[in-house]
């Protein structure tokens, strides 16, 4: 077998690899109903790590330098597409979605750099970042915070009314 053909297999395990990771923590969205899920995250990560193993196989440091900057600003990008705004309650929806989209890619681009620990740590953070608001101590810890949250914002509009008088 040429060289060439074994680069090439290389970089397909590590792809394959890659798309593994991201729908690891893509399982985690579909599991909470997430319009992005074990497909989309598997697909930005495999597509991360194939640009830059393709690139950093074929090209000098500058451009597979190039190459990672512009998957950084071209999934940013991606992600910006699913952050939606509620102009009636001005809460914004779908940026967990979005930053761990984004971060996933990191992880695609770990994979084809050879960094297997990062990408797999990174990923078990991810996942974990994710599912944590499953956790019955973060619920509890959630809605003590919460109550927190509405009880000072009902002394401040209290404050504020007895200003206004």
């Amino acid at each position: 077998m040429s060289m060439q053909v074994q680069m090439e297999l290389i970089i397909v395990a590590k792809v394959l690899a890659a798309a593994f990771l991201g729908c690891v923590v893509g399982y985690e969205r579909e599991r909470d109903n997430r319009s992005a899920g074990i497909r989309t995250f598997g697909a930005v990560c495999a597509g991360a790590a194939l640009f830059t193993g393709v690139v950093a196989h074929y090209a000098d440091n500058n451009s597979t330098a190039r190459v990672v900057a512009n998957i950084i600003t071209g999934v940013g990008f991606l992600g910006a597409g699913l952050i939606i705004k509620n102009d009636q309650t001005q809460e914004a929806n779908g940026l967990t979605t979005a930053a761990n989209i984004w971060a996933i890619s990191a992880v695609g681009v770990a994979v084809a750099f050879g960094f297997y620990v990062i990408a797999v740590g990174s990923t078990m953070l991810l996942y974990l970042m994710l599912s944590i608001n499953n956790f019955p101590a973060y619920k509890k810890w959630r809605k003590k915070i919460q109550a927190n949250d509405s009880e000072h914002k009902k002394q401040k509009d209290t404050e504020k009314s007895q200003l206004d008088d």
